[in-house]
This record gives structure tokens, sequence and C-alpha cells, in this order.
């Protein structure tokens, strides 16, 4: 993984405070068990001149070395032996006085195997947590606390989307991103109104990112590009010096979040900042999250061609994520698959809830509902093959896609029993996309 330099540093800094107070508390250890047992100070100061003699030896190297050697070796270790029973006998244990290292593993030096040992990485990711803290404003931005149930569960007619079942597959695309990060193919363009979460879904991403000893950088658009222009045209050396390690960071971090983008002022210099940092990242294949507030057609309007080249071609939108590629495609007549689900909801109530089981066959879907009010079975005509497929649906949500989708027959596009359900026309022309996600059914 690639650190950031001036985030290693500090960390560094960190993990020499900790060998620091390691070294102070083995030395007020000392100071102690040498006021208690000053035999214990003898002892050290007699193992310490065995040494002396040892390096001696071995330099001068003398014709009886062997026999010297030897009835040291036995010095040092009757030493040794008399040290640990005065030290048990004081209510000490055997390793009181060894060295103290926070990291058995490097002792503290912060490096393992000639790469980064785990505990200078641990500090590093703190330190990139901190950084990170405009991001993660309260620490609570985790996948896990990403509540669905702020998002309406009733179908929107103009995006001919549940909100809460699109938002449950951009989450879940965010995971998939961030579980398999660094090895993805694809960027991530969040798009939307303000308020709709992108950027804790930013910070969810981010905090799994960091936990990976992954670099992560977080700016708004405004602060980042402003970076640009203070680094090329600040007359403050100081300014310009600090605004080129943020530029480094941006063009160099693993993971590059760029927030709010075209809140920015549109300038030649805003774009071209803009197109250098999404270009050199592209080109060094780093990874960029962009959220922003504007529609295609927007972003559009206020960006190069070659900017909106690169958002398309590149990024992941929250579209994309909704799966098109499905083996059981059955056209269904609008108003007689309403009617159908009409009568098998009879037995459906508030107090009473069950999906509607849907078993798609030849030109056929059998349709079913069961709760203690009772079983109800219906048969609904179909053009296709449903292929078998048994999928459950909150009789609601499917009904509301009918009811919305302006037109008298649909395609049906399905996968599999716990994939979402895609309606769009039946001529080609894609005027209108509906998602409608399964539930889960208990067996039978």
């Amino acid at each position: 993984m690639a650190y950031d330099g001036k985030l290693l540093a500090r960390a560094r800094l960190r993990l020499q405070d900790i060998k620091s107070e390691n070294q102070a508390e083995q030395y007020r250890r000392q100071a102690e068990v040498y006021a208690r047992v000053p035999e214990i100070q003898r002892l050290d100061g007699e193992m310490r001149e065995q040494m002396t003699e040892l390096v001696r030896i071995t330099v001068s190297r003398p014709a009886d070395m062997k026999e010297k050697l030897a009835a040291l070796e036995r010095e040092n270790l009757d030493c040794q032996m008399r040290r640990a029973e005065l030290l048990v006998e004081n209510g000490y244990t055997v390793e009181y006085l060894n060295d103290i290292y926070s990291c058995p593993d490097c002792r503290d030096t912060g490096v393992l195997n000639g790469g980064v040992c785990h505990c200078l990485d641990k500090l590093y990711n703190r330190e990139l947590t901190k950084e990170l803290g405009v991001l993660m404003q309260n620490g609570s931005e985790c996948f896990e606390r990403f509540d669905l149930n702020l998002y309406s569960d009733r179908l929107d007619p103009r995006s001919g989307v549940i909100p809460r079942d699109a938002m449950r597959i951009v989450r879940d695309a965010g995971r998939k991103f961030a579980d398999n990060f660094p090895n993805v193919s694809s960027n991530l363009l969040f798009q939307g109104g303000p308020g709709l979460g992108k950027t804790f879904l930013s910070a969810c991403i981010a905090r799994v990112v960091a936990e990976k000893g992954c670099s992560v950088c977080y700016d708004s658009a405004v602060s980042a590009l402003e970076a640009f222009e203070k680094q090329k045209f600040s007359r403050d050396p100081d300014e310009a010096d600090a605004a080129s390690a943020r530029v480094r960071r941006m063009l160099d971090c693993d993971l590059m979040i760029l927030d709010d983008l075209g809140t920015e002022m549109v300038t030649p210099m805003s774009v071209s900042a803009l197109y250098t940092l999404i270009n050199t990242r592209l080109v060094n294949r780093r990874k960029m999250i962009i959220s922003t507030n504007c529609s295609e057609e927007e972003l559009a309007k206020r960006y190069s061609p070659q900017i909106c080249s690169r958002l398309e071609g590149e990024f992941l939108d929250y579209k994309n994520a909704i799966p098109r590629r499905n083996p059981i495609s059955v056209t269904v007549d609008t108003k007689a698959m309403l009617e159908s689900l009409d009568r098998v909801s009879v037995v459906i109530s508030e107090k009473l809830k069950s999906p509607v089981r849907c078993i798609f066959e030849q030109d056929r879907v059998l349709l079913s509902a069961k709760t203690a009010n009772g079983d109800a079975k219906d048969v609904c005509r179909i053009v296709g093959d449903g292929q078998g497929l048994e999928i459950g649906f909150n009789k609601r949500y499917l009904m509301d896609a009918l009811r919305f989708a302006p037109a008298d027959e649909l395609k049906l596009e399905l996968n599999t029993g716990i994939s979402p359900a895609i309606l769009v026309p039946t001529d080609g022309e894609e005027s209108f996309l509906y998602m409608v996600l399964p539930v889960r059914l208990k067996a039978q």
C-alpha cells in the first residue's frame, strides 16, 4: 500500500513517544528494584562486566579462548539464576526488569521483514482517521449504521424507483467497493440532491479503506481546486509549499474523495485543475469517489467534454449498479397482473402481512399468499418462459410499479429469487425503468 509521507512521519513520531514511555517505565522499575534489593544492582553490574570481558576475549583471541569463554558463560548463568531468585523472593516476576516493548515483533522499531510493521501501520491508520476528521464528524460513519429506514419505501413515479430499494443497491455497491479495495476496477460517482447520504456513504467507504492501511484523502471541490490555484499563483512561499503538499497528496493517495463537485466557481483555472486531478489519477490507476448534486446535463454545461467523458466512462454511478443482465425476460399485461395481485392480496392486511409468492413458468405466473385469514391463489397469463423461478414480492411495491408504469404491456426482467425485478417498456425504448426488490420467501 502507498503511505502518505506526512502521515507516516507523524505515526513514527507517535511510535517514538511510545518507545520513550516504555523506556521511562523500564528505568522506574529498575530504580525501584535496586532500592529494595541492592544485590540485584550488584549482579547487573557483574553481568555488564562479563559482557565487556566477552568482547575483550573475542577480539584478543588468546590461546585458551575456549576455556575462558566457557568459564565466563558459567559465571553469567550463575548471575542470571541468582538474579531471578532474588526477584521472585521479593515479589517480582522474573521478567520484571526485562526490556519493555509495545510490539514484541519489531521491538518498537516500526520495521518488520523489511517493511512497515503492523504496529506502525495501526498508528498510521489513527493519523489517517484524524486527517479524515472533517469527513468522519461523529465517528458513527460505518455501513452498520447506514439506516435505510430514512428513505421512503413508496415508489417515486418520476424516477420509477422505490428510494429505499435504490439506496440499498447504492449502499451495497459502496460496501463491495470498500471490501474489495484496492482490487476494484471502477471509480464511484454519487449523484443526487443534498441530504441523501452521499457524504455519509463516502465516509463509510473511507473508514473501511483506511483500516486496510490505504491512504485516503478527503476534500470538498471548492477547497481542493483552490489548492491547485494557490500552488500555481500564491506569492506566499509557505502558502505555496503547503498547497503543493496538498496537491501531491490528492494526486498520490490510494483513494481520493472529492465532495460537492459543482459548488465551486467555474473558471478556466478550476476546470483545468479538475481535469488534472481526475486524469492524473485515472492514468496512474488510483481510485476516486466523486459526489455531486448536479445531474448529467448540469455537469455537461459546467465542464469540458474531456472531463465529462471521463466521468461517464470511468466512474460507476447508481444507475449502473442496477442489475440489467438478467437471463429471464417475460412480457406481462399490466392490467391483468394488477388484477391477479389484487385477488391474492385479499388475505393480506396491515396486521397479517405476507409476501406474494410468484412462480414464473412457461406462459404463466402462479401467484399465492397465505396468512391466518386463509390462502389465496391466482394465475396470470404471460408471454415467455419464466424457467420455474420462484420469487416473493411485497404486494404494495409491485402493484405501485405496475400502476405507475405508463404502458399496457411491460417487460419483466428477472434473475434469481433474491435479485431485483426490473420493469421496462416492451418496445426497447427505455422511456422508464422500475425496480422492485424481492422479499425472501420461507420454505413451504
